[in-house]
């Protein structure tokens, strides 16, 4: 079965944050996140590509940090698998899922900036 491109349940913790309407704290946090995820995703590409398996497993760890807190766990999850791939220097296996992860981070941005829509017409 396959995970949703992001876990509400999440979201919604992070909007029992914000006292004033639950939607203040997304509307900081996602942009944030939206903006960093290309650089992340490029980070990943370029140690990939110059074979640098230390900078490539701190860089998918980073990107799953982040990504755990605002509930895209299938994009989490191929982070992890990443690192550990990175972590056992298997640049191979971390090829054959390079074009997985970037199809992971458009369906999350997708998604991401289409809540942030939802939430933008609540004001």
């Amino acid at each position: 079965m396959n995970k949703p491109v992001l876990d509400l349940d999440k979201l919604n913790q992070l909007r029992r944050l914000d006292s004033a309407n639950g939607v203040g704290v997304l509307q900081k946090l996602l942009p944030v996140y939206l903006k960093s995820l290309p650089t992340y995703l490029s980070q990943i590409e370029h140690t990939f590509e110059s074979s640098d398996s230390v900078q490539l497993a701190r860089a998918a760890h980073t990107l799953k940090s982040s990504t755990v807190m605002i509930g895209a766990d299938a994009l989490a999850d191929l982070c992890h698998q990443l690192e550990n791939l990175a972590n056992d220097n298997q640049l191979d296996a971390v090829a054959q899922r390079l074009d997985v992860l970037r199809h992971e981070c458009a369906q999350v941005t997708a998604a991401l900036e289409k809540l942030l829509e939802e939430y933008n017409q609540q004001k």
